[in-house]
């Protein structure tokens, strides 16, 4: 409902799919915590490592802000 009210293409159909680039959680992690920008991020991914880069960031923000230790992610597949 949030990625919504930002903006109507962005919303989810598919959780997996849909915030696997990383690019909706970015802009839905910049809405809730109403920051302009958490982070230079690759707005169009191409390669898995496009992909890699916007989560190493989600969870570097995510840290940031509760100052807890969130564990990494591991890369399968496309992005």
């Amino acid at each position: 409902a949030q990625l919504r009210r930002f903006d109507t293409s962005l919303q989810l159909k598919n959780l997996t799919q849909d915030v696997r680039d990383g690019v909706k959680l970015i802009i839905l992690l910049e809405i809730v915590t109403n920051q302009s920008q958490i982070g230079s991020y690759t707005k169009q991914p191409k390669l898995v490592w496009h992909c890699m880069q916007n989560a190493a960031l989600i969870l570097r923000f995510l840290a940031q802000q509760t100052f807890e230790k969130v564990q990494g992610c591991r890369a399968t597949g496309e992005c």
